[in-house]
């Protein structure tokens, strides 16, 4: 399932498609499977700073922060909402995770 959720991913890039699309690809292949993507991590850009927008989101729900905690469930759907169009020349990571599905959010804090 990793390894079609990256493709579904890499299928989704090309010249003048949004960043965003990514993560509706991936969304769509995993979400009726019983895995889930987890959204607490994500792809970047890489340039002049190694970690650097666009931030690569995996899902259409939004990351979580350390304020917000919710279900990961189809009823909570957000648009991802990272902005911009990809180019010619633009260089980014699509680093997927999938689990079991799992219902609850869990933040490790060191």
């Amino acid at each position: 399932m990793t390894n079609a959720a990256l493709q579904a991913g890499i299928d989704a890039c090309g010249p003048g498609r949004p960043f965003n699309s990514i993560g509706g690809a991936i969304h769509e292949l995993v979400r009726n499977t019983p895995y889930s993507v987890c959204n607490a991590l994500s792809g970047h850009g890489i340039g002049r700073v190694f970690h650097q927008r666009p931030w690569i989101y995996h899902t259409r729900i939004p990351p979580p922060s350390s304020h917000l905690q919710f279900s990961i469930s189809d009823s909570f759907l957000t648009v991802n909402e990272e902005p911009g169009m990809m180019r010619p020349g633009h260089c980014f990571t699509i680093e997927v995770w999938i689990f079991g599905r799992c219902h609850a959010l869990v933040e490790v804090v060191s």
